[in-house]
C-alpha cells in the first residue's frame, strides 16, 4: 500500500518524513517550502520511496540516529535535478543515472540548492550486512554514472506505481528483486575499491545465489567457479557476513520456500513445486524445512491456512 505525505512548511516535512522514513531535520533554502512523498513497503522493512522538495537542507545529524536506532541501508538515485551530498567531511554531486549509498547510523546531508525529486531504496542492514565501505569510499564509487544504477531506477519506479495493485505474491517477488538490485549495485560499488576485496565478492555472491535458488547444482564450489576465486577464497568473502556460503545458500532458499508456502488461491505452487523451485529434492525440502522451522511445509500451510480462515471470518 503506498502511502502519499504533502507538506507546505519545513516543521510539517520533518515531522512527516521522520514518520513515514527516517529522522531526518530539515531547513528551508527559499521563503517558501513545498514536499512530497510516495512510499510503498514491500515487507520485511524493506521501502521504495519518491521524495520531491524545493530547494532545502536535509539532515541525517548524529542525535537523529541515536534516536531512532535505525541502521538502515539506503540508496538515493535523483530522478530530477540535483543534489549535494555531504558525508565523512566531503561533499560530492549526484546528478540523475548516480546514486549515493547511505547507513542511517552515520549522519550525513542532503543539499537541493533546486527543486528536486529522489527515488530511494531502504532496506535492513541484515540484507546487505557486508556494507562496510567508508562513507568516503562509498561516495567515491558512486561518483559516476552507472548502468546498474539505471536499470535499478526504473525498476524502483515501476514497482513504486504499481505498488497498490500487487497481489502478496506479486509483492514478495518485487521485494526479492529489489533486494538482489540493490545487491548487485552494491555490488558494483564495492568493485571500485583496492582488491583484493573480500566485500565484493561476498555482496556479488549474494546476489548470484538469489538469481540461483532454482538450480540443484547451486553450491559454494559453483559460486566460487563462478567468480573465478578459491572455495577458501569465497568462505572468507563469507565471514564477512558473519555466516558460511552453504549455510547462506540453505538460508535463502528456505526463507524463499517459507514466502511461497504463503502464498493463496487455486495457482498456488505444491509443496513439490516449492521444493524444486528452490533447488530441493523433495525428500531433502521436507527435511531441511522441519529443521529449521520445526514443521513440515505442508504443516506450515495449514497453519497459514487456518489463520486466513479465521481472519476472513470462515469457519
Amino acid at each position: 500500500m503506498t502511502t502519499t505525505v504533502h507538506a507546505e512548511s519545513t516543521d510539517e516535512w520533518a515531522r512527516s518524513i521522520t514518520d513515514n522514513f527516517i529522522s531526518l531535520s530539515v531547513t528551508p533554502a527559499g521563503a517558501r517550502f513545498q514536499g512530497t512523498l510516495d512510499a510503498a513497503g514491500l515487507g520485511e522493512g524493506i521501502t521504495i520511496t519518491r521524495v520531491e522538495n524545493t530547494p532545502a537542507v536535509v539532515s541525517r545529524t548524529r542525535e537523529g540516529a541515536v534516536a531512532d536506532a535505525c541502521d538502515d541501508v539506503l540508496i538515493l538515485t535523483p530522478l530530477h535535478g540535483a543534489l549535494t551530498v555531504t558525508q565523512a567531511d566531503i561533499r560530492h554531486r549526484v546528478t540523475p543515472g548516480m546514486a549515493s549509498v547511505h547507513v542511517a547510523e552515520q549522519p550525513y546531508a542532503l543539499t537541493f540548492d533546486e527543486p528536486g525529486e529522489v527515488l530511494v531504496l531502504q532496506a535492513p542492514r541484515r540484507f546487505a550486512p557486508a556494507v562496510t565501505l567508508s562513507a568516503r569510499a562509498r561516495l567515491a564509487a558512486l561518483a559516476r554514472p552507472r548502468p546498474l544504477v539505471a536499470g535499478c531506477r526504473a525498476f524502483l519506479q515501476e514497482a513504486l506505481a504499481v505498488s497498490d495493485r500487487l497481489t502478496r505474491t506479486e509483492t514478495e517477488s518485487i521485494r526479492h528483486s529489489a533486494v538482489s538490485l540493490a545487491l548487485a549495485v552494491l555490488a558494483d560499488t564495492a568493485a571500485d575499491q583496492p582488491a583484493p576485496d573480500l566485500s565484493a565478492v561476498a555482496l556479488r555472491a549474494q546476489a548470484y545465489i538469489r538469481g540461483h535458488l532454482g538450480d540443484p547444482d547451486l553450491s559454494p564450489a559453483r559460486v566460487a567457479a563462478h567468480f573465478h576465486v578459491s572455495l577458501r577464497y569465497l568462505q572468507l568473502a563469507f565471514q564477512r557476513l558473519d555466516t558460511a556460503p552453504a549455510h547462506y545458500i540453505r538460508t535463502i532458499r528456505l526463507e524463499h520456500a517459507r514466502h511461497l508456502l504463503r502464498e493463496a488461491g487455486e495457482d498456488r505452487l505444491s509443496t513439490a513445486a516449492i521444493a524444486a523451485a528452490v533447488g530441493y529434492e523433495e525428500g531433502t525440502f521436507y527435511r531441511a524445512y522441519k529443521t529449521t522451522y520445526g514443521c513440515t511445509p505442508g504443516e506450515h500451510r495449514q497453519r497459514r491456512d487456518r489463520l486466513d480462515s479465521v481472519g476472513s471470518g470462515v469457519a
